[in-house]
């Protein structure tokens, strides 16, 4: 019987005596030529952590919603997969501080204080209302 060379990853018998890995991983991860390890971008740098980690049923803080973000848990986007958890969308928002900003900046329009911002509504009517 010959001996075939196997892909490294998953053992599969390969037709070209040059490769180590089969079609399915020769350019995943290390392996590919743009490969850019913790210089990766923010937008990438969810895009791999999504593919391998899990998303669960629920949202992992509050347990009663399912999960819509991925969210960084140390503030620091680097590939270690427990940096990350999968949170619905207020615990994300309460993690991040963002939505007690958020509700001071809905309540401050609401009692209608001009803050630097379009009081609510006007913009609206007065651009495309006209």
């Amino acid at each position: 019987m010959l001996n075939l060379p196997h892909c490294l990853t998953c053992s599969k018998i390969l037709g070209d005596y040059r490769s180590k890995y089969c079609k399915k991983h020769a350019y995943i991860a290390e392996k590919n030529s743009m490969w850019k390890g913790e210089k990766v971008q923010y937008t990438q740098l969810h895009t791999w952590v999504k593919s391998r980690l899990p998303k669960p049923k629920l949202c992992e803080n509050c347990k009663k919603v399912p999960p819509y973000d991925l969210a960084n848990i140390t503030g620091k986007y680097t590939r270690e997969l427990l940096n990350w958890k999968w949170f619905c969308r207020k615990c994300h928002m309460k993690s991040d501080g963002r939505l007690v900003k958020f509700i001071s900046h809905t309540n401050a329009g609401k009692k209608g204080k001009d803050n630097g911002n379009y009081k609510h509504g006007k913009y609206c009517k007065d651009r495309f209302f006209k």
